[in-house]
């Protein structure tokens, strides 16, 4: 689905308006790619030596499908901690689950998201690298 996206951000012509690509993708597959980025990439991303993106309690929901996740921090080394159906934390990020998978994977700005709680901990969140 990503690059799918890719595809379409980039063919767009020089000065038009950038095609941010949330009509190609389906919501039920959207949800299912950030829970994609939350159980296989984050831990990856980990194991790899990478610093945890989860430094404080973080929720994520998405307002197209009703899903929710709660991550958590662990330590270093430590299985990502996800907790499915409930979005709670310092910090808790909604937005459409296109919306929320294109954030992640840096294809578009952290700021089409919106807050509830800490700012800073949902910036430091969404500034981390939680997929390669």
């Amino acid at each position: 689905m990503i690059h799918l996206v890719d595809v379409v951000q980039a063919g767009v012509a020089a000065g038009e308006q950038v095609d941010e690509g949330l009509a190609v993708v389906p919501p039920a597959i959207a949800a299912d790619g950030v829970d994609e980025v939350f159980g296989v990439f984050l831990p990856r991303m980990m194991a790899r030596g990478f610093a945890p993106v989860v430094t404080r309690q973080v929720g994520v929901r998405a307002t197209d499908t009703g899903d929710e996740w709660t991550l958590s921090p662990v330590q270093q080394g430590d299985r990502q901690r996800v907790e499915r159906g409930r979005a709670v934390g310092e910090a808790v990020l909604s937005g459409t689950a296109a919306e929320i998978e294109l954030c992640l994977w840096k294809r578009l700005p952290g700021s089409v998201l919106r807050v509830d709680g800490d700012a800073s901990v949902a910036s430091d969140f969404l500034a981390g690298r939680a997929t390669p």
